[in-house]
């Protein structure tokens, strides 16, 4: 009876070891994935030619804890920033997001890069940007606007 015990409880721990070691090896592949991510992302965004570092330094010397941060390069900016309000690369013309930005109560700062001109073909979002905001800066491909609403 015994020995009937010791054989169960051996095969049932051989089973949860070989369960354990898989989700182990899971576990470290997802790990192992998002570091990888995050270095990328590192590298890239860290480099001083991307003038990110630079812009998002000169916004937060600047800006107000309620002011509204849009931009083209939300990941690095959160990054750098910690917040992004309005990510113009997935949503400028969707769900009346340059309405929003226009409309709104608070003052906002707008990080553009180059890629705009590919997600404003008629460059009615450009327009605005050289009619109603105020250029505060150019860093390599970064340029930092600011649109402060008529109540401020």
């Amino acid at each position: 009876m015994k020995s009937e015990n010791k054989k169960e409880f051996r095969i049932v721990l051989l089973k949860n070891m070989k369960l354990n070691t898989f989700l182990a090896f899971v576990f470290l592949f997802i790990i192992a994935i998002r570091i990888d991510n995050l270095s990328a992302l590192y590298q890239y965004y860290s480099q001083e030619d991307t003038g990110w570092k630079s812009a998002c330094a000169y916004v937060e010397s600047m800006m107000e804890p309620e002011d509204l941060i849009a931009t083209t390069g939300d990941k690095v900016v959160h990054y750098y920033l910690g917040k992004v309000d309005f990510n113009l690369s997935r949503e400028l013309f969707e769900s009346n997001v340059f309405e929003e930005i226009k409309n709104s109560d608070e003052r906002v700062w707008l990080l553009i890069t180059e890629m705009l001109g590919q997600l404003d073909p008629d460059d009615e979002f450009r327009d605005w940007l050289d009619s109603d905001c105020e250029k505060m800066k150019e860093v390599n491909e970064v340029t930092v606007y600011r649109f402060t609403p008529q109540n401020k």
